[in-house]
């Protein structure tokens, strides 16, 4: 589906149970979305019984290791992209990697859709990554479930 040089993303499977939790569950991770910090079997098993390009595993190429999340929703037209990486491989580049590895993904399999994404405005690492993208903020606004407001950025031609 995708990869990079040294990430590789596919769906979730049962063996991603307990390093998904860990994902889940560390507030670091949900500081700007909030949102459960715990996900039951029967959920997890839910997610993994109809597999979805929204919610997908990152993996390490080189050994396979589960290191975060990323996703493609469908918002009002737009193909907005999401990734969660654990705080341990933040900051090594792996976002600004997997994030280009996306957009390349939406050019063609969603060639005529706007590529946008929604960020805190509190988070400057995304919006400083959105923006060296060609991101630019269209002044509109989305309340997540968890409550927290984001701004709404799409990528410009």
């Amino acid at each position: 589906m995708i990869a990079t040089a040294r990430l590789k993303v596919r769906h979730l499977d049962a063996a991603d149970y307990v390093p998904y939790c860990q994902l889940q569950g560390d507030a670091r991770v949900k500081q700007f979305t909030g949102g459960p910090l715990s996900v039951s079997a029967a959920a997890y098993q839910r997610f993994i019984s109809a597999p979805d390009i929204s919610l997908m595993a990152v993996c390490r190429k080189d050994d396979g290791r589960f290191i975060g999340t990323c996703g493609f929703r469908d918002v009002d037209g737009r193909i907005e992209l999401e990734i969660f990486l654990l705080p341990e491989v933040q900051g090594q580049g792996l976002g600004g990697e997997l994030f280009d590895a996306m957009i390349s993904y939406c050019a063609t399999t969603f060639p005529k859709a706007k590529i946008g994404g929604s960020v805190s405005p509190i988070n400057s690492r995304a919006i400083k990554l959105l923006e060296s993208r060609g991101f630019q903020n269209t002044g509109g606004n989305i309340t997540l479930k968890s409550g927290f407001k984001h701004s709404v950025y799409v990528k410009s031609s």
